[in-house]
C-alpha cells in the first residue's frame, strides 16, 4: 500500500522489521540518537542501519475520537562505501519519504491516480466486520476489481477461477477513480446479464456495493460526483404467492415429524423452519446459544463463528416445546455448532438430500427450505395473525414497522407465533364436515322457532 519496497509495520511504542518475511522485533537498545535528528536514530555498530519513528494523530473509528499512534520502520543504506554523513543524508530523505506516505495511508491519499481498488480498500478499512462485508469483498474481487481483501481458500479458488478470468476484461478497478464514467459500470452490469445470463438482482448488486463507496469518496473529497448515482437496475418481485398454506403447514410439520421420527437431528433442523429462521441462521446456530432452561435460542449478529443475521443484530427468539425436545435427543457433546459436519466439525455445507427426502415423502416436489418462511407467514396470516407480529417472527427490524412499536420483540412475536401454529395444527375445516339427519333435524326446528317468534309478534 506505501508503495515502497520496504516492509512497513504500524506499532506503539516498539519497532518491528522484516528481513525476508521473517518478523524480528527492533531492539531500541542497539540504537543511538542523531543531533538534530529526533525521528532517525542510528546502530551503535553498523552505520548502515537506521530507525524512522514518529508520531502522528489518527482518528480510532471505534472510540469516536482523534490519538496520537507511534509508526515505525527500519532502514539499511544498501551502499558499503559510504561515509556515515552520506548515510545519514540517505537515511533523512527515506524517512521523509516513509512519514509522507504513511501519512497519505492514514489520512487518506489526495493522489489524483487514486485507483478504484484503493478506494475500496480504504472504504472497507472503516467499516466492521461481518458476514455482510465479507460477501461485498468477495463479490467486489470476483466482478469489479481486484482489492487482494477476499480470503483464499482451496474451495473458492476452484470455484471462482474461471469466473475472474471471464470477469477481467470488463474490470474497472485497476483505473483512475477520477476517469471511471457511469457507462464503465453499466458495461459490467450488462454484461452480467448477457454474456453471464446473472438475475437482475444479483446485477442490481454491483450498484449496492460500489454507491456507498463513491459516497465515501464525495464524503472525503476524493470526486466531486458519484459516476454510480443515477444507474438503476429494475428488479422483478420475487415474492412468492402461497396457495393453500395451512394445508402444506400441516403437510410439512406432519411430514418431518413422521419421516425423522427416529433422527432428532433432522427433525429439530427442519422443524426450526416453522420458527421463521432462515437456512443460514440455523446452519450456523451453536450450542451455547441454546438456552434450555430459560426456552429460548439467540441469533447474534455477524461475526467469526457465529450465527449471522441479514441485518446484523443479535435476537433472542422463543425456543418451540416440539423443537426443544428434539435438540435433548440429539447425541452430541453440546459444543460448537449443533448442525455440523461429524466430520469436519463444521457447520453443514448442503441440505439437498434431506430436502429431497422430504419433498419425495410430503409430495412437495417444488418445495425448498427457503418457502419455509413463507409458508408459515401465510398460515399465520390467514388464521388472523397481524401482519407486525408476523415481521417480529421473522427478525425484520423496519422502521415503519418493528421500531414503530418499542414494546414489540422477537420474543413476543415469537410466542405469538408459537401459539398461532398450536392453532393451525388443531384447527378443524368445518366447510368440509357432512352435517348428520339429527343435526339437520336440529337445524330445521330452530328455523321454525325462528318463524314461529316473528310471526307472534306481528
Amino acid at each position: 500500500m506505501f508503495g515502497v519496497t520496504y516492509w512497513v509495520t504500524l506499532i506503539y511504542f516498539c519497532g518491528v522489521t522484516h528481513v525476508r518475511g521473517k518478523t524480528m522485533a527492533i531492539k531500541s537498545d542497539d540504537y543511538k540518537s542523531i543531533p538534530k535528528n529526533a525521528n532517525i536514530k542510528i546502530h551503535k555498530k553498523d552505520i548502515r542501519k537506521f530507525w524512522f519513528r514518529f508520531k502522528l494523530k489518527v482518528w480510532d473509528i471505534h472510540k469516536g475520537e482523534y490519538r496520537y499512534k507511534q509508526f515505525s520502520k527500519s532502514y539499511k543504506v544498501k551502499a558499503t562505501n559510504h561515509s556515515r554523513a552520506d548515510n545519514i543524508k540517505e537515511a533523512q530523505l527515506n524517512f521523509l519519504k516513509f512519514k509522507e506516505e504513511t501519512e497519505k495511508k492514514v489520512n487518506g491519499s489526495h493522489d489524483e491516480n487514486m485507483t478504484l481498488d484503493e478506494l475500496f480498500i480504504q472504504y472497507m478499512e472503516t467499516q466492521p466486520f461481518s458476514d455482510g462485508n465479507e460477501k461485498k469483498k468477495k463479490n467486489y474481487d470476483l466482478r469489479i476489481g481486484n482489492s487482494g481483501l477476499t480470503k483464499s481458500s482451496k474451495e473458492n479458488i476452484a470455484r471462482h477461477k474461471t469466473l475472474r478470468e471471464q470477469y477481467n476484461k470488463y474490470k474497472i478497478g485497476h483505473l483512475p477513480i477520477k476517469d471511471i464514467i457511469p457507462h464503465q459500470i453499466s458495461t459490467i452490469i450488462s454484461k452480467m446479464k448477457e454474456e453471464f445470463h446473472l438475475a437482475d438482482k444479483t446485477c442490481k448488486g454491483v450498484l449496492e456495493l460500489l454507491n456507498p463507496v463513491f459516497k465515501f469518496a464525495l464524503a472525503n473529497r476524493y470526486l466531486v460526483i458519484n459516476p454510480a448515482e443515477y444507474l438503476t437496475v429494475k428488479v422483478a418481485s420475487q415474492k412468492i404467492i402461497i396457495r393453500n398454506p395451512t394445508e402444506k403447514f400441516n403437510c410439512l410439520y406432519n411430514g418431518i415429524n413422521e419421516l425423522w421420527k427416529d433422527d432428532p437431528f433432522y427433525r429439530a433442523f427442519f422443524l426450526f423452519g416453522f420458527t421463521g429462521r432462515r437456512r443460514g441462521e440455523v446452519l450456523y446456530l451453536k450450542w451455547e446459544n441454546v438456552d434450555f432452561k430459560n426456552n429460548c435460542y439467540w441469533i447474534e449478529q455477524g461475526s467469526k463463528n457465529t450465527s449471522s443475521t441479514k441485518n446484523n443484530d443479535k435476537q433472542q427468539f422463543p425456543l418451540p416445546p416440539i423443537i426443544k425436545e428434539a435438540l435433548e435427543q440429539i447425541l452430541d457433546d453440546r459444543t460448537g455448532y449443533v448442525f455440523k459436519s461429524p466430520i469436519t466439525r463444521k457447520p453443514l455445507t448442503g441440505i439437498d438430500r434431506p430436502t429431497n427426502n422430504l419433498k419425495k415423502f410430503t409430495g412437495m416436489h417444488d418445495f425448498t427450505f427457503r418457502q419455509f418462511r413463507n409458508i408459515v407467514v401465510s398460515a399465520n396470516a390467514e388464521n388472523g395473525v397481524d401482519s407486525i407480529i408476523l415481521s417480529g417472527l421473522l427478525g425484520h427490524k423496519d422502521v415503519h414497522t418493528i421500531n414503530k412499536y418499542l414494546s414489540l420483540s422477537t420474543m413476543s412475536s415469537g410466542q405469538v407465533g408459537i401459539e398461532s401454529m398450536g392453532k393451525i395444527l388443531d384447527a378443524e375445516i368445518l366447510e368440509e364436515k357432512e352435517p348428520t339427519v339429527e343435526e339437520l333435524k336440529k337445524q330445521m326446528e330452530e328455523l321454525q322457532n325462528k318463524i314461529n317468534n316473528l310471526t307472534d309478534k306481528k
